[in-house]
């Protein structure tokens, strides 16, 4: 059987979990239409992935590859692309 100190207890973990909660969401929501972003490794793999995540929130792009060929076969949005750069 539950006592009034369970449920006080029980109150406070819900309100503290729902205060955490809002307070991750509050911080994780961050607008990135028009900011620049450089990744480097974005013609392929976790860079490209998270390439084509920041476009499809708005960013500019900046992006490093091996080989200029890389970037250029990447399926990104061209107008994200602010630059693309080939390091050797």
């Amino acid at each position: 059987m539950l006592t009034g100190k369970d449920i006080i207890t029980l109150t406070a973990l819900g309100a503290g979990a729902y205060a955490l909660k809002s307070a991750f969401n509050h911080f994780f929501d961050y607008d990135l239409k028009d900011k620049t972003v450089l990744i480097t490794g974005g013609s392929r793999g976790l860079g490209l992935v998270m390439a084509r995540e920041f476009a499809r929130e708005g960013a500019r792009l900046v992006l490093c590859a091996r080989s200029a060929r890389a970037t250029n076969k990447s399926s990104i949005r061209r107008d994200s692309i602010s630059k693309s750069l080939a390091l050797k």
